[in-house]
């Protein structure tokens, strides 16, 4: 297990402050915790929980929380949990019972530096023994689908954060049939159990996804530094394989593929 509550017994002070933290030069050393920034994040792994609570008008709130802050979804651990862990910590923590819980996986991040504002203290939920902190709440209308429900359906989360994506690194995206640009924040293991971060890079990570007709997926390799912004909402997607994207207003220029689009007509 990986702790990250105190980065500078890794690192004495004066070595971060020479550190760049915004070019492609982003030191190696591993990831780390500045403030309340993530730093070297890329390819690091993590679990989430989707834990749903039906309202009084048949609403749900969705309540997602991760184990980012607080330990690497060590897979001895995760391998081991039910929903019904899920359901039993958090009635007892917060005397509410969820009527349904997704485990939305052992996933690896896709960008370099995590920023997001978080209430203070954050909400934690303690699961055998493992801490997860609450990172986002997604507020869902009756009859409308939750996170992790079917690939390539908006989903709308509260949260406010920033994503950034380093100059001259590669970034995975969904183009929908009117242009609008989705950018990989997640990808898993869940459905292709040996997915890794080079088959992102191949066209149609390899064949493997089946996109809805006029959607293509593009591999680039970004000419400036991605700050994909989330200001207090944000619209989320997710593959057939399950990999996260958020939505992207603005774009820089790319450098060039890496892959080839993949497009479905």
């Amino acid at each position: 297990m990986r702790l990250f509550l105190n980065p500078f017994a890794l690192f004495p002070l004066a070595t971060l402050l020479n550190k760049s933290f915004t070019d492609g030069n982003l030191f190696q050393d591993g990831p780390i915790l500045v403030g309340d920034v993530f730093y070297n994040f890329r390819d690091w792994p993590y679990c989430e929980f989707l834990i749903n609570v039906l309202n009084p008008d048949n609403s749900t709130s969705q309540y997602v929380f991760n184990s980012l802050g607080f330990n690497d979804c060590p897979l001895d651990w995760y391998n081991t949990l039910t929903t019904q862990s899920f359901v039993d910590a958090y009635t007892i923590q917060y005397n509410s019972t969820p009527y349904s819980v997704g485990l939305n996986g052992h996933r690896f991040f896709a960008m370099d530096i995590i920023n997001q504002t978080l209430p203070v203290p954050q909400p934690t939920l303690v699961v055998n023994n493992q801490t997860l902190g609450l990172r986002g709440i997604v507020a869902v209308p009756a009859g409308t689908p939750l996170v992790g429900g079917p690939p390539f359906g908006i989903i709308t989360i509260a949260r406010n954060s920033t994503w950034t994506y380093l100059k001259d690194r590669v970034v995975h995206n969904l183009v929908d049939p009117n242009g609008t640009i989705f950018t990989m924040q997640s990808y898993t293991q869940q459905v292709v159990a040996d997915l890794t971060s080079k088959d992102l890079d191949k066209p149609d990570i390899g064949g493997l996804l089946q996109l809805p007709a006029g959607w293509s997926y593009e591999t680039r390799r970004l000419e400036d530094r991605l700050d994909n912004v989330a200001n207090g909402v944000t619209n989320t997607i997710s593959d057939n394989l399950r990999n996260g994207y958020q939505i992207t207003p603005t774009i820089p220029l790319y450098k060039g593929k890496t892959g080839k689009k993949a497009k479905r007509s």
